[in-house]
């Protein structure tokens, strides 16, 4: 099941996991898929895994393990309806990735001077 929303008129929709482009709104608009708080979901994994692989702040593992728990139960929410909480949530999430990011490519900068 995935929400779309019409670009025209932005009526949602909620489709079977189908192709969007095969289906057009009442009002003739085109549809598109709405983005929700899941869609962060792979970018975390992989942040933890980075984050795993490299032993880079072992403290924060914890968080970033919440984290995904966190979204996963949020998954679904559409950024119509994110509430103030979830926004700050969500700039943790990008300022943890960037953090152990950032983190990553200076120990690899070190490595290579």
């Amino acid at each position: 099941m995935m929400k779309v929303e019409c670009k025209k008129c932005g009526k949602e929709y909620t489709l079977d996991d189908e192709d969007v482009g095969d289906y057009v709104c009442e009002c003739g608009g085109e549809l598109q898929k709405v983005s929700t708080l899941g869609d962060f979901i792979p970018a975390l994994l992989i942040t933890i895994v980075i984050q795993f692989f490299f032993g880079i702040w072992w403290e924060l593992l914890p968080l970033g393990i919440i984290s995904v728990i966190i979204l996963w139960s949020e998954r679904k929410t559409t950024p119509s309806n994110i509430t103030l909480s979830q926004k700050i949530f969500v700039l943790w999430l990008i300022v943890y990735s960037l953090f152990v990011l950032l983190t990553v490519l200076w120990s690899l900068f070190q490595v290579v001077v």
